[in-house]
């Protein structure tokens, strides 16, 4: 139903109104997380095993401790690195992680 929704404009005044709220539930669910930011360093060898690490870290796909919440839309993915990892990229998903990354990142 989504994709339908925004494959094109909805002119139903219903669609429109369902668009918009789930629109601004999503804005409010992305609003109330925790987000970090952080400098990557600029050599490219260490950016590249930092973004191996973390994905590793995050991924689901081996098993984990924080599974994707169940409305989650990749859940129903056609991609099974997708729906098992819990991650939309799925670069590095399969891989292992340095448990060190994360006092890597604190510097």
């Amino acid at each position: 139903m989504w994709v339908a929704l925004k494959a094109r404009e909805p002119s139903d005044p219903i669609e429109r109104d369902f668009e918009r709220d789930v629109e601004e539930r999503v804005t409010r669910a992305i609003g109330a997380m925790l987000v970090t930011w952080r400098l990557v360093t600029a050599h490219r060898s260490r950016r590249k095993q930092l973004e191996e690490d973390l994905i590793g870290l995050l991924s689901n796909y081996h098993g984990g401790a924080d599974d994707a919440s169940t409305g989650w839309l990749g859940s129903c993915h056609r991609d099974e690195k997708i729906r098992q990892s819990g991650l939309w990229n799925i670069k590095h998903v399969e891989g292992d992680y340095d448990p060190g990354v994360l006092d890597r990142i604190r510097g």
